[in-house]
């Protein structure tokens, strides 16, 4: 069994749902944090999270100039799963990063 760490980013996500990161074949993830950013300098933005086609957050509250750290305890996924992110409305920039440990 291999085991590599991984990151994924993404900047200014768009208000509709974007895959940030997907698992290679034949591979299990186990996502171990999910940073999100928002870097405007003057509006509060709200994002949802999805794991695949089930939304695991809605409506986070990321303050101007402010970081969430999404992830409390890891989660897993597997081949051909996705972790997708997207605003809830216009407002707000916002960048994710996301820290993976992948087992093939």
């Amino acid at each position: 069994m291999a085991i590599a760490y991984t990151n994924a980013t993404s900047s200014d996500v768009p208000q509709a749902q974007t895959t940030i990161y997907t698992v290679p074949a034949l591979t299990t993830a186990v996502v171990g944090a999910v940073y999100i950013a928002n870097v405007h300098a003057t509006e509060d933005a709200t994002v949802d999270v999805w794991a695949s086609t089930v939304q695991i957050a809605a409506g986070l509250s990321v303050p101007k100039g402010s970081t969430l750290q999404f992830v409390v305890r890891p989660f897993y996924l597997d081949t051909a799963d996705t972790l997708d992110v997207g605003k809830a409305g216009t407002i707000g920039e916002i960048n994710v990063h996301v820290s993976v440990l992948e087992k093939t």
